[in-house]
């Protein structure tokens, strides 16, 4: 059995992220499913006594304990703003932060980082698969940030496959809805 225990929901970007890059370096470790819907981060044990703010994804290795410290915007989960003013406030930070994207980070190579994926990868990769749930996509086809997330899904293969089944069988069910 492995000593790295993770817990996650993988209907968390940033639980997704981590579970990509367990699975993409085939590192071995023990999955703690902590549905957030059902509320389990509030109610298990294990979780409240690595991490007492109760966040996920969070990590026990052997005794040594790494937990969620991102500090997020809190907007309502899958949607966008009800305000319409706020939605295209959102929309603006979004599309200026792929203009970003495209101009400096992926003018360097195929990924973020160069000519082979990377950590720095999975994070914003996890955020915008998380807009597949809503008819919003912030970016065109053919771009380079829809030629780099396709580069990524490819090349995480099965890595993905696990991590974002969660989120495909909610997309497919009909789960999410895009207000904008």
């Amino acid at each position: 059995m492995p000593e790295l225990r993770i817990f996650y929901d993988l209907l968390s970007q940033p639980c997704r992220a981590v579970v990509l890059f367990l699975e993409a370096n085939k590192i071995p470790y023990e999955s703690v499913l902590i549905s957030l819907t059902e509320g389990a981060h509030k109610k298990n044990e294990d979780l409240g006594k690595l991490n007492p703010r109760r966040t996920i994804p969070a990590m026990d290795d052997n005794g040594f304990y790494l937990s969620e410290r991102y500090k997020f915007a809190r907007p309502k989960v899958f949607s966008l703003p009800e305000d319409p003013a706020k939605a295209e406030e959102c929309k603006g930070k979004l599309e200026k932060a792929i203009t970003t994207c495209e101009s400096y980070f992926l003018s360097r190579g195929k990924y973020i980082g160069g000519d082979d994926i990377s950590v720095a990868d999975l994070k914003p990769f996890c955020e915008l698969t998380q807009l597949w749930m809503t008819d919003y996509k912030p970016y065109q086809d053919g771009s380079k940030v829809d030629v780099w997330m396709k580069n990524c899904k490819e090349r995480l293969g099965p890595a993905y496959d696990k991590a974002h089944k969660p989120v495909n069988d909610a997309i497919e069910q009909g789960w999410f809805k895009s207000k904008s």
